[in-house]
């Protein structure tokens, strides 16, 4: 921090002659000099906060960068000297008095794992912290930047289901997996329709979305060749069909990596689309409690999707389509060669998954291979349901 900077920030009064120089009274002189002469060397800084010197000279950078020049600079010989204002250490060394003690309920590691996982430095986590910008705990009896404890992220291992299924989110919250399995709209799409306003982040987190915004868009927008297509007709054709009708679409393909239209549009251009009666919402909602009960990994949606509903686990790795037709489900897992990672794991554990899934009917030649089951009752919906729960593992874990 330059004179100049200390006599803003302080409001000390000054003036300049003709020639651009400044005129300093003795009293904003002898001010400032007293503000140098209470500067902390970083020394005395990297003591006071439980840090090393050198981090304690990032953090000042770190700290100027988020707007607190809290720092001065001298030149002494051919080096430069930084030294920290009095008043700016004091408040620093009050923040991070004033963070959490770590409990030991609470799972934390250190500072430099945690810079490690977030790809930044360590004076940059420090900063974070004092800055309140994230979760942070200090030991006890001791407040030191470089012994702070920062939450850590639940150990997961890769491939592998985890014991208690998915984690559990807000019940105004909507996982991204729940929002493609109702709308068949994925990530790219999902950017998009952020950034337009379509839908919103729950609460500032980018990991979930909020359900309000999310159910509002499905009640007014329909993937339309996603419709289309399982009305009976194929990709090509149902992609000439909205071209031939000029439909408007809400945006680009480009832009969502989907045909979306309004469904008002929909029906006034191509004709009625399906809804579900209050009797099959019902019956959906004894089949998503079923899943929770004992596929726990399964993304089900709040309500069917259009015509069919893809049901997937999170990772994608095994799903089926579930189509609601007059009074029962009809379920379809497709195995086909198409499908490399599902097709690996098939032809590994083919017998137990024909012995698991008993209720289903099997059509299999040499790159197709369908199994599908119908359930009109509670009864057959749970017999469907278990036996889908079964096969799961064999899809779950990493294939060798």
């Amino acid at each position: 921090m330059s004179v100049s900077r200390i006599i803003e920030r302080h409001g000390l009064v000054v003036h300049r002659d003709i020639g651009n120089t400044f005129i300093i009274t003795p009293d904003t002189a002898d001010k400032i000099r007293k503000l140098v002469e209470q500067s902390v060397s970083l020394v005395d800084v990297a003591a006071e906060l439980g840090c090393s010197v050198l981090e304690a000279k990032r953090l000042a950078s770190t700290l100027a960068l988020k707007g607190r020049k809290g720092f001065i600079g001298g030149v002494s010989g051919r080096k430069i000297v930084r030294r920290y204002l009095r008043e700016d250490l004091d408040d620093l060394v009050a923040r991070l008095h004033a963070l959490p003690v770590v409990r030991s309920e609470v799972p934390t590691w250190s500072i430099e794992n945690e810079a490690k996982r977030k790809r930044r430095s360590v004076a940059g986590m420090m900063a974070a912290a004092l800055m309140n910008e994230v979760e942070a705990f200090r030991m006890p009896g001791r407040a030191a930047l470089s012994d702070l404890r920062f939450r850590r992220p639940e150990k997961r291992t890769r491939g592998k289901a985890s014991a208690v299924g998915r984690s559990s989110i807000p019940s105004d919250a909507m996982s991204k997996s729940e929002f493609d399995a109702l709308t068949r709209i994925r990530a790219h799409g999902v950017g998009y329709l952020l950034s337009t306003g379509h839908l919103k982040f729950y609460k500032g987190q980018d990991a979930w979305l909020e359900r309000s915004s999310a159910m509002e868009f499905h009640a007014r927008f329909i993937n339309v060749i996603h419709y289309l297509m399982h009305s009976g007709l194929g990709r090509r054709a149902a992609s000439d069909k909205v071209r031939e009708v000029g439909l408007p679409l809400l945006a680009k393909y480009e832009d969502l990596h989907a045909i979306i239209a309004e469904r008002s549009s929909f029906e006034a251009i191509i004709g009625p689309v399906w809804k579900p009666s209050t009797a099959q919402l019902g019956r959906w909602r004894e089949f998503s409690a079923l899943t929770a009960e004992h596929c726990k990994s399964l993304v089900v949606p709040q309500v069917p999707s259009d015509l069919a509903t893809p049901i997937c686990t999170s990772s994608r790795k095994i799903g089926f389509d579930v189509q609601i037709v007059d009074d029962y489900f009809i379920f379809i897992v497709d195995l086909s060669a198409k499908i490399g990672w599902r097709r690996k794991a098939y032809t590994r554990y083919r017998g137990e998954i024909h012995r698991a899934l008993g209720s289903f009917v099997w059509e299999e030649d040499q790159d197709r291979t369908i199994a599908s089951a119908r359930a009109s009752h509670s009864s057959e919906l749970e017999k469907i349901v278990r036996e889908l729960s079964v096969i799961i593992p064999f899809f779950r874990y990493k294939m060798p």
